[in-house]
């Protein structure tokens, strides 16, 4: 059997392809089209997607998320290898749990367990599999899509992730050329496309040559530090400041969990509304406050630095740094090929936090 996995920084998803040739999504034992990529971990037990989300609030200790964006990097680094001018700067620690060491791609190969035992379960139940075979018996072909920008450290990372998770990892394809390839199957005539891919946790652009329905890549540029996460992280920030501005204390560090939830929420609602409340009920006291999705016309925007507490939450003036950035992205990737928006014939958003207005 072969499946198709998007190894998210955020969520993962899964694919096959039918008995009519179409790519079918793999819903998981909870019924959902995608797992989040979180792990809680104790070295000895591991749980992954829901349940581990679920252990926030029980165990957040023993939570790890956005792991895709370490991937590449060594275990351990000396100290004396990294920022040397710099004695007192951090040293990147690996994922020390239980008196080991893992690395990101340690880390990886759980998720990647968790979804190889989700697809075999998928396909013993529509008959693909017969359901007396044992799991470790079955071997499970899979490609795993990367961001554009990885380079060789991190494909070799993420292809190890796949063999340790015991799948027999048979591509690794640049997600943006997926997106592209699915784009444009069908299609016969010659475009240039841009695909802008901004992921949970993760974004890149990449320039594409799209002919007899396949793609050659121009060029892409990436961070590894840009995603939806970003856009939930001004949301929390605003949480807990209209706390402080409403209560005088701040929100305890046990409930980060539900501030979290209710910005992601509270993004989500504004990808439709044009306002949303957000109220928290703590000991400490209560939050009741009204988040916009624009600022109203003809009222300008302030600097992020001369910011009044008192103004309301405007989403769009918020990220106006996230959205420049993003803009910086798409600007590197035409100027390293020399194309001006003028020469693509399409632009296709790809990741979950393309959903944004």
């Amino acid at each position: 059997m072969h499946v198709g996995i998007d190894l998210g920084t955020t969520f993962c998803c899964m694919a096959y392809i039918d008995d009519d040739g179409r790519a079918e999504v793999i819903r998981n034992s909870e019924g959902d089209l995608t797992t989040p990529s979180v792990i809680w971990f104790d070295g000895r037990r591991a749980q992954v997607g829901k349940k581990a989300e679920q252990m926030k609030q029980l165990d957040p200790a023993h939570i790890y998320e956005f792991v895709k964006r370490d991937m590449g990097k060594p275990t351990e680094i000396p100290p004396h290898l990294y920022e040397k001018d710099d004695p007192d700067a951090p040293v990147p620690a690996p994922y020390e749990i239980g008196g080991f060491k893992y690395g990101p791609e340690g880390m990886s190969a759980i998720i990647l367990r968790k979804l190889k035992k989700e697809a075999i379960r998928f396909f013993k139940k529509i008959g693909k599999l017969d359901r007396s075979i044992d799991e470790r018996h079955i071997e499970l072909d899979a490609v795993i899509t990367v961001p554009a920008y990885f380079g060789d450290k991190e494909r070799q990372a993420t292809r190890l992730a796949g063999y340790a998770a015991g799948l027999n990892v048979i591509g690794i394809i640049n997600e943006p050329t997926a997106a592209a390839i699915s784009y444009g199957l069908e299609r016969k005539e010659e475009r240039r496309l841009m695909v802008f891919d901004l992921g949970g946790g993760t974004s890149d652009v990449t320039l594409l040559h799209m002919r007899n329905g396949s793609g050659d890549v121009i060029t892409s540029a990436g961070d590894n530090t840009l995603g939806g996460k970003n856009w939930d992280e001004l949301i929390q920030a605003y949480i807990y400041e209209q706390f402080r501005e409403q209560n005088g204390c701040e929100i305890p560090d046990d409930r980060g969990f539900e501030v979290q939830q209710k910005a992601i929420q509270a993004k989500i609602e504004l990808t439709d509304n044009d306002e949303t409340s957000v109220f928290m009920s703590l000991e400490q006291g209560e939050l009741d406050t009204v988040l916009y999705r624009t600022t109203p016309p003809g009222e300008s925007s302030l600097d992020e630095y001369e910011r009044d507490p008192a103004r309301p939450f405007y989403f769009n003036e918020r990220a106006e740094a996230l959205l420049s950035r993003c803009r910086g992205l798409c600007l590197r990737a035409l100027q390293q090929s020399g194309m001006k928006w003028s020469h693509l014939d399409d632009i296709l958003l790809a990741g979950g936090a393309c959903r944004m207005p």
